[in-house]
């Protein structure tokens, strides 16, 4: 029996044709377009018939599910998992072309195709909050949907573009690159090994940590200032980690430097030619303590936020590193999963990106979410007019956007040639620097229309 939908609401048999052993049973059934051919799943491979005909299996080693037809008959897509991975897939009606879109696991379902074909939307869940995304059908362009609120769970996706029930994709808005290279300094010219993270001083200094391990100041013509740091866990020793190293930098106003030891489980503290002053954090999982302390920075105050990536929380903590308060998804529906850079704007606020969702969101200096928007965020930062650079670098794209303070895009650079490994940092007295995918230390300017 089937549903109005045309999905299966009871089990079925379609009849093996040659060369294939068994018949088929299965509910997952989705009939074509023009009603002549059925697909379905029958144990963990997709299967094809026509109506009335031996069924064709068209997938084998992938758990298939929830076969979508393309408008047109020729086409076929299917939310699949395989030991490796999983997400969404298309194959030909005939069997051939089969093709991976998205790599999200089991956290990728329900694909749904566009009235023309051209495009496929789908389901994502990251820590129980479904979102919705949409692609080319070929998987190129993939992005989430500016819908939906905090903690909301959205999914089956359905395309009724009149009612707008899903936005029809368009293309992406043309915008201005407003960046300008203006030096380029590699790592080794500047005798580092594999830089890690850098931060601007309210002296125009770049402090960067290097996998060494060390933290090393330079001007902002590359000189050398200082260099200090060790591998260990005494006072000014580091251990950053090798396969996925986290040692993230802040300046304070009085240009103390705060690094995220982050194997050592503490964030050790210095002053500007690297006197070890103090140090904060153990290991655990009670407040004050870290798994592995990640993004940090300082407010005028001289409070401490610090991003903790194995425990997915944000810890605040006072000018001598006492613990005041944390933050994860069980209080903040919108930080699921991973937090980034933890920066604070111009209005006292901290700016965190969630790559596993996608959002810049917005904290008071309570923990409060007081503003969020959707910009498909890994890395985040903020200058000193409010503008938010979001970069998906990190995660696997090749972009660096640029929002105003209303969240309107106002610029872009993107592509295989855009040089930038995160989103870029800024100096009080208008420097600007990233470092580079190479691992070089990039001088930028930036040029905003008003």
């Amino acid at each position: 029996m089937l549903a109005a939908s045309g999905e299966s609401m009871t089990p079925f048999t379609v009849a093996a044709c040659v060369g294939d052993a068994d018949s088929a049973s299965g509910t997952d059934l989705a009939i074509s377009s023009d009603g002549r051919s059925i697909a379905y799943q029958a144990g963990q491979d997709l299967w094809i018939a026509p109506i009335g005909g031996c069924g064709m299996r068209v997938t084998t080693s992938i758990s298939a599910s929830k076969p979508a037809w393309s408008p047109d008959g020729s086409r076929l897509a299917f939310q699949g998992l395989t030991d490796e991975s999983g997400g969404i897939y298309v194959v030909s009606a005939n069997g051939t072309g089969l093709r991976q879109l998205t790599a999200g696991a089991s956290n990728d379902t329900d694909p749904a195709w566009a009235p023309d074909g051209a495009f496929l939307a789908w389901t994502h869940t990251a820590d129980s909050v479904g979102r919705l995304w949409v692609m080319h059908a070929d998987g190129s362009g993939q992005r989430q949907l500016p819908i939906g609120n905090a903690g909301e769970r959205l999914d089956h996706p359905i395309w009724i573009p009149e009612a707008e029930l899903i936005p029809s994709p368009s293309a992406t808005p043309a915008v201005p690159n407003p960046f300008q290279v203006d030096g380029t300094y590699p790592a080794e010219s500047l005798g580092l090994d594999r830089p890690i993270a850098m931060a601007v001083g309210p002296d125009g200094h770049v402090y960067m940590t290097d996998m060494k391990p060390s933290v090393t100041v330079f001007d902002a013509f590359g000189s050398r200032i200082a260099e200090w740091g060790s591998a260990g866990s005494g006072r000014g020793e580091f251990n950053f980690g090798t396969d996925e190293p986290h040692g993230s930098i802040a300046v304070d106003s009085s240009s103390r430097v705060y690094v995220s030891d982050s194997l050592n489980a503490r964030v050790q503290v210095f002053d500007a030619t690297g006197k070890f002053l103090r140090q904060f954090g153990s290991p655990g999982t009670a407040d004050g303590e870290f798994v592995w302390p990640f993004d940090l920075s300082v407010d005028d105050q001289g409070n401490v936020y610090v991003l903790d990536d194995g425990a997915r929380n944000l810890q605040k903590f006072s000018p001598d590193g006492k613990f005041i308060w944390k933050v994860d998804n069980s209080t903040l529906p919108d930080f699921t999963g991973h937090g980034h850079d933890a920066n604070i704007d111009p209005q006292g606020r901290i700016v965190i990106g969630i790559d596993d969702n996608g959002r810049v969101i917005f904290l008071d200096e309570d923990g409060h979410e007081v503003d969020a928007f959707n910009a498909g965020a890994c890395q985040v930062t903020v200058d000193s007019a409010g503008n938010i650079y979001v970069a998906d670098v990190g995660c696997g794209g090749e972009t660096v956007a640029v929002f105003d303070p209303s969240h309107r895009l106002i610029g872009r650079w993107q592509g295989p040639a855009m040089p930038l490994a995160g989103a870029p940092e800024f100096g009080s007295n208008g420097e600007v620097f990233a470092l580079g995918k190479d691992g070089s230390l990039i001088k930028l300017a930036i040029h905003l229309s008003p």
